[in-house]
Order: C-alpha cells, then structure tokens, then sequence
C-alpha cells in the first residue's frame, strides 16, 4: 500500500494490525525475514512491515518499498528508543525535528600510521552527522500544543489517540549504526571508547531527545527520493516507545509496552492514514 508502518518485530506488526478494519487482504514474510501485512485502516490502505533493526534493514525496506509501488508514498516508522534528554520511560517520542546519523568512526581504532585521514578528529571513537528533516505534516498531524495543562511534558505537546490526549516527547532524533558501541553502551570486552559518548552527544546537539537505529536512513532516503522524483517523493516520519533512559538509567516495566504500543500504534495509524 502507498501508506506503510515499518516496525522492528513481528509482535509489534501483529499488535498493530488489530486496528485494522477487519483480516489481513495480504500477508507475507519474506526470506530475509521480512513480514508485511496488508488491509485497510477506515478505509484507507496501509501495510505493516516488521523488518527488524538497523539501517541497513531500513535502507532495503524502502528501497524495496519504492521499487514495488508507483507514485507519493508515505512511510511512518514505529519503533522503541531510549531518551537522551528530557523524556521519559513510557513516554511516546516523535522525531519531529529529524535526525542525525551517528557513526562510529573505525579509523580512530587503527594505527595513526594507517588512517585514511590525517584530519585529528578521526581519532574520536564515534561522529555525528549534520540532521535531516522528517516530514513536517506528517509528524504532527496528531499532536498539538498545550503548555497550560499542568501536566504536560517539558515539550509541551501531546498526542491525540482515541479521544485522548497522551503527552509525547518532541525533538530531535539520533540514529546509531550499531545497538552496542554507538549508543554508549560499556562492554568490557571491547575497546570502545564510548563512556562519555551520550554526554558528549548532547554537549555537541543539546536538542538531541532520542536515541535508536532508524530514523536518520529513513529521512535521508525519503530526501534523496523528493530530489530523484519530486512527483512521487516519499514523505517520512518516526514515532518511538521510550523503553530506557539513558541519562539516569532506567528501564521501561514490561506491562507498559503493550500499552504503549496499542496507544502508539493507533496514533501512527491515525495520524497516516486520515489526514494529507
């Protein structure tokens, strides 16, 4: 369908597609792992698409999406992330401002002697690109501004889901390339580098909310693909559970996530599928 919600899990798609009008039109997973689910959404065609983590899943998702479809398409991703700034555990983040790329950076672990570049920089362990945006109308098509409600988040927005409001997190996204490394987290068995990582993540963006592996790749195809055809450009944003905070290390209690991804889903579906 030319309206799709990638997800990492298989779980998460199934959960999802109980929103749907009624049975699948169209199920299928694919050699490389990946299961689509096709139906209607109040009448609106969309699909479901688990394909598991990473940018390099994300980059054949929508390559592959692009190749198989024929005009505008329209891509919401649905995943997990930890906060980095002011969210919470079971708050829902929207990557609104977009994303940053954050890599690590391999030279940094060879002998100056073998470095490509001679430039110094490329002994830190990891570096940030420069963001690219997410689709403005598509990221807050559900959510709108309430700072006098007293119990809103720091952000000051919510999402409406259900006749409901629920607060949301919005900002700017970071992606990592790797799950252990770039995403600071210490494995004592390896020489990363990366204890300070976070902090200095934000030190370089203090806008950066979020943290997960995605989004960027996401964005940055949805880019190139307005630059190659602007007549069937790809309009991209992110909605993410917030499963750990990073800053104070917590985690999320396993009765949340099923909430949250009932409420989360709904809005993503909601927030694609009913308005332009």
């Amino acid at each position: 369908a030319p309206r799709v919600v990638p997800v990492g899990d298989m779980l998460r798609a199934r959960t999802l597609a109980t929103h749907l009008d009624g049975p699948p039109a169209f199920e299928h997973t694919s050699k490389r792992g990946f299961h689509a689910i096709t139906g209607t959404f109040r009448g609106v065609p969309v699909s479901i698409v688990a394909i598991g983590m990473g940018i390099g899943n994300m980059d054949m998702f929508v390559r592959e999406v692009r190749a198989t479809t024929s005009g505008p398409l329209r891509i919401v991703r649905f995943g997990s992330c930890g906060a980095v700034g002011q969210g919470h555990c079971g708050q829902i983040a929207v990557a609104a401002h977009g994303a940053v790329m954050l890599t690590r950076h391999y030279d940094a672990f060879l002998p100056a002697a073998t470095r490509t570049s001679p430039d110094p920089s490329a002994s830190t362990p990891a570096s940030a690109s420069a963001s690219t945006p997410a689709s403005a109308s598509v990221s807050t098509a559900h959510v709108v501004t309430d700072k006098a409600d007293a119990a809103a988040t720091t952000a000051g927005s919510r999402v409406l889901c259900g006749g409901r409001y629920h607060h949301v997190i919005c900002g700017l996204n970071a992606t990592a390339d790797t799950f252990y490394a770039s995403q600071g987290r210490a494995d004592p068995h390896f020489d990363d580098g990366n204890a300070s990582l976070i902090a200095e993540l934000r030190a370089l963006e203090p806008a950066i909310e979020t943290l997960e592996m995605e989004n960027f790749m996401l964005f940055h195809l949805a880019a190139c693909s307005a630059a190659a055809d602007p007549a069937s450009q790809i309009r991209a944003a992110a909605c993410a559970m917030i499963f750990a905070d990073r800053v104070n290390n917590a985690f999320i209690e396993s009765a949340q996530v099923a909430i949250l991804e009932k409420v989360g889903g709904l809005a993503v579906l909601e927030a694609l599928c009913l308005h332009d």
